[in-house]
Formats: C-alpha cells, sequence, structure tokens
C-alpha cells in the first residue's frame, strides 16, 4: 500500500489505524509512506504508528520523506520506487481515507480473476455515507486516445490524444500536421481552445498542486508561453496570476496580479508576446472577454462585471446582472447573452432580436472579415441531419448547407460540423472507421475555403 501525505498527520494517523484493523494476513502486507517535507510532526506520528505495524507482524513497513513538496501524484510515484520486488498487488491511498474491514479481501478477491486488469473501492463521505465521493471507472488500454482536433485559417491541423503519456498535469497532448499529413510540431500539452487565422492557442489545466495553468500559442513564426496562474494549498502566501482576453484581430491583453495584489496590464500579439512596456490597472482586476470595438469586459476586485477601454484605462459603469461566460461577440460591439443583448459600453440589456433567441445556445462565429455569421445546428434525428447556415448581419439567411450520417442500427449520431478560424469547415470524428486490437483509424473532412 503507498501512502502520500503533507501536514496531515491527525487524519494520517486514522488512516494507518483502519489499516490495523484490515481483515487480512498481516505477514502479507507492505505499507509504504511518503512525506513530501511536512511541518507539523507528521513525520514523528508516522514513526510511532510504524513501531505498531512492526509489532503486530507486517511484512514490511517503510517510510521516506522529501524536503520539498512533489505533490501527491509526485509522493505516489517516490513510494512507489521504495515498494519491495515481490508485491502481487499495489494499493494507492489517500491519507485520509480510512478503508473498511473487509476492503482489501473484496479487492483483492477482485482482482484476482485473470479478465481484471485495474480495481479501485467506492469512496464515501464520513458524514454521507450514501453518497459517493468517488469511484472506480474504466482503462482504456489504447493509452493514446483519440480526443478531437481543429484546423486554423491557414489550414494547419491541431490533432489531440486524451491520456497519452504519463505526466499527470498534462492529460491530453496536441499534435500538429499540414493538410497533407506532414508533421509540423508537438507536442503541446493541454487542450486546444483558439483556433487562429494562422496557429493556435492551447491551454494546460493543472490536476495537482504546484503545478501551473498556462497558455500557449504556436504559429509558422513561432509561439510564446504566459503562465496564468499556479495550483496552491489554500494555507499559503498568494501566487502572481493572470487573466487573458483576446480581441477580433487576435491580438489580446492579460491582467497579472503579484503577490502584492498589484495589477499590470500586458498588451500581447496574437503568439502571446508583449510588444508593450506593462502599465499599472486597477488592482485585483481580470479581463473577461473583448467586443468587435476593442473595449474589454473587466470584472473588478468586488466582483462586479464592468466596461473598459483599455487603451485610455476607462471603466464605465457595473453592468447589471454581469456578463454570462457564453456570450456570444457581435459585429459592430457588444455581446448577446441569454440576459438579452449588451451593446458596447452599455450597462443593461435590451431585449435579443428573434433570429439570436431562435439560435440561443449555438456558436456564432463571425466569417467572410466581420460581414457575415456562421451557425450550426442539429436540426433532425430521424434524418440524422445537421444544417450549417451562413447568416447576414440582421439574421437573413444567405445561404445553407445540410449534412446528413446514415442511421446505426436505428441510432442517430449526426455530423458534427465546426468552425475556425477564417471561416474553414471541418467535420469532428464521432466514431473511429475501423480499429484493430491498438490502432483506431479515423477519418476528417475539412473545407479549407467554404465560408472564406
Amino acid at each position: 500500500m503507498l501512502i502520500a501525505t503533507w501536514n496531515n498527520g491527525a487524519e494520517l494517523q486514522a488512516c494507518l489505524g483502519s489499516l490495523r484493523q484490515l481483515e487480512y494476513p498481516k505477514d502479507r502486507l507492505e505499507v509504504v509512506i511518503f512525506d513530501n517535507g511536512s511541518t507539523d510532526g507528521t513525520e514523528q506520528a508516522v514513526r510511532e504508528c510504524s513501531g505498531k505495524l512492526e509489532a503486530e507482524g507486517w511484512a514490511r513497513v517503510a517510510f521516506d520523506r522529501s524536503s520539498e513538496n512533489l505533490g501527491a501524484f509526485g509522493g505516489r510515484a517516490a513510494a512507489r520506487r521504495l515498494l519491495g520486488p515481490g508485491a502481487d498487488f499495489v494499493l494507492s491511498l489517500d491519507d485520509d481515507a480510512e478503508p473498511e474491514p473487509d476492503a482489501l479481501v473484496r479487492l483483492v478477491r477482485t482482482a484476482a480473476d485473470p479478465r481484471v486488469g485495474v480495481v479501485g473501492a467506492r469512496i464515501v463521505y464520513w458524514d454521507r455515507p450514501s453518497e459517493t465521493a468517488s469511484a472506480a471507472g474504466h482503462f482504456d488500454a489504447r493509452l493514446g486516445r483519440f480526443a478531437g482536433f481543429a484546423v486554423d485559417g491557414s489550414g494547419h491541423v491541431a490533432v489531440t490524444e486524451c491520456c497519452s503519456g504519463w505526466d499527470p498535469g498534462s492529460p491530453s497532448e496536441t499534435w500538429l500536421f499540414s493538410l497533407d499529413g506532414g508533421l509540423l510540431a508537438g507536442q503541446f500539452y493541454g487542450d486546444t481552445v483558439v483556433s487562429e487565422t494562422a496557429g493556435f492557442l492551447f491551454e494546460r489545466i493543472p490536476m495537482d498542486v504546484y503545478q501551473t495553468r498556462t497558455l500557449s500559442s504556436w504559429s509558422p513564426d513561432g509561439g510564446f508561453e504566459l503562465q496564468l496562474s499556479i495550483n496552491l494549498l489554500g494555507n499559503q502566501q498568494p501566487e502572481p496570476y493572470c487573466s487573458y482576453a483576446q480581441a477580433p484581430d487576435e491580438s489580446g491583453f492579460a491582467a497579472c496580479t503579484d503577490v502584492y495584489g498589484m495589477t499590470t496590464l500586458l498588451r500581447l500579439d496574437s503568439a502571446l508576446r508583449p510588444f508593450e512596456a506593462p502599465r499599472p490597472f486597477s488592482s485585483g482586476m481580470t479581463v473577461r472577454s473583448i467586443d468587435a470595438r476593442g473595449f474589454a469586459i473587466v470584472v473588478d476586485s468586488d466582483g462586479g462585471t464592468r466596461w473598459a477601454d483599455l487603451d485610455a484605462g476607462i471603466l464605465s459603469a457595473p453592468v447589471e446582472g454581469g456578463l454570462s461566460w457564453d456570450a456570444r461577440r457581435l459585429v459592430g460591439g457588444g455581446f448577446d447573452s441569454a440576459a438579452g443583448e449588451l451593446a458596447s459600453w452599455a450597462t443593461t440589456y435590451s431585449p435579443r432580436p428573434n433570429w439570436l433567441a431562435e439560435r440561443a445556445g449555438l456558436r456564432l462565429p463571425i466569417v467572410r472579415a466581420g460581414r457575415a455569421y456562421a451557425s450550426v445546428a442539429f436540426e433532425s434525428s430521424v434524418a440524422c441531419k445537421t444544417r450549417l447556415e451562413l447568416l447576414a448581419l440582421d439574421g437573413t439567411i444567405c445561404a445553407a448547407l445540410e449534412a446528413t450520417a446514415p442511421l446505426d442500427a436505428g441510432a442517430c449520431t449526426p455530423p458534427q460540423l465546426r468552425i475556425g478560424a477564417n471561416g474553414v469547415v471541418y467535420e469532428h470524428p464521432t466514431r473511429p472507421e475501423s480499429c484493430d486490437e491498438y490502432t483506431c483509424n479515423y477519418i476528417a473532412r475539412i473545407w479549407p475555403d467554404l465560408l472564406r
């Protein structure tokens, strides 16, 4: 059994106490505890409890510690290296978990089935034992699992694999190809979040403490990386963090706050490279979005939503009701959301036109150099059809295209049409064309100039 711990001596003692109650032969049990540099007396508590385990005839009790916090995954990896060579099964435990006495017997009995590769227990809350906190899922034998792809406005293709590496902070990796299949670059950690005229932005979300949330870019001319935040435990000193928003011309702004609460504003090009000197900004302010006129939506330190002229440093009065995260940018300025239409620099909403209301919940990318919108909607489960519309700025339908897919045993998986920069249209594969034991083949269709 592997246990990584950090400054959690009391709960770790309870965990080790529960292990002493396990209904399993003690002479077949080994426990390895790895301390991530605790400063609260955890080490002394572990050594006292280890003595009790050894006296009860456990096969082996091992303890080691680091001078720095390696995080939960790093601690478990270190503990794994300390295991003896004879283990039939390995169980990883959090330092606040307390297994039921029969838990190990049941896990081992299930794992002994030759058809089973991995087992896990249902975990419940102490005060709500009927509620599942987490549970075992399934493990995909294909470590590199296709997760999706995107196309930029110049025909570069970003293909993302889920869970292809063992770095816990990067559950997905992205590789870049030309339209003819040539490898351009890789590997980028994180998901593709923006398809640009020539390039992509990727965001990496931390999964463990001391890992960073980063935004990185790629373009034919190079790339850059912007650290947005670091994942810390709640009782530690605040670390710097940045918020980021992109303008229609693909330039952007980052508002970065330091450990003292002072905020500066950075102006960035499409590759996230600063091209102006940082300038002071309202403390604690974050940037959310930028409209077609170049005015930004920002959130102040009190949580209020305001308009901002980032060049002039002028703020509006608070926007009544704020602005939802799924608000859609409008040609000519402003945003559309479920609350209505918010014109540039307006602080109250007006009713949205019928054509916008009818397409609520759909993405509405701006295409044709700001002269039109595009919309994709699933239209019919009977015909298994998806509809792509090209819309004038007043909502008039200028052209429409329908894509269909055959029914599979009566079930409909409609074509997943998506729109990238410059009006690129691509069909996202929903299922592999074929698979063998280790590999699946996906077919993607791309129309680089359909809406240009």
